[in-house]
């Protein structure tokens, strides 16, 4: 569980970043397996049933795309099984908070400048932890008051 998620912050996951790793997932896996065109084609044309999850209007609904894929698990490629697996299913409300609340942005933009884009790696992996977080949490809040403040 993340630091965000530990706090009872809602962390909406960024659906550019999540179809990116999702690319990123099958590249390693045709690079690993050898595929060849025909394979890989088809291990990429199940990805917008995936997306489907983007399309709807309400959580009931993406929670009933994710249980029909579930469902027909066993008819996609493994690489996509996996994907449905370990990084939908068990995540999918993360991929889908700005359904809930329309200040919630569908793309990271500005969630991700807590972690200050920016910054170094090394930086950025201080802010994942929950110290870090709460270190930077609280010097923002302070430059903000330190501006906004009415005295």
């Amino acid at each position: 569980m993340s630091p965000i998620n530990a706090l009872g912050f809602k962390h909406q996951f960024c659906k550019f970043h999540f179809k990116q790793n999702n690319n990123k997932i099958i590249r390693k896996y045709v690079k690993d397996n050898n595929l060849p065109i025909e394979k890989i084609k088809e291990c990429k044309k199940f990805l917008p049933e995936l997306y489907e999850i983007y399309e709807v209007e309400t959580q009931t609904e993406v929670e009933k795309i994710v249980k029909n894929l579930k469902k027909k698990i066993n008819e996609f490629p493994e690489v996509i099984q996996y994907i449905i697996n370990e990084k939908l299913a068990p995540y999918f409300k993360n991929l889908t908070y700005f359904l809930e609340n329309t200040k919630i942005e569908s793309t990271s933009n500005i969630i991700e400048r807590i972690f200050e884009d920016l910054a170094q790696k090394h930086v950025k992996k201080y802010y994942k932890t929950l110290n870090g977080f709460l270190s930077r949490f609280n010097l923002k809040l302070k430059r903000w008051d330190e501006r906004n403040a009415i005295y």
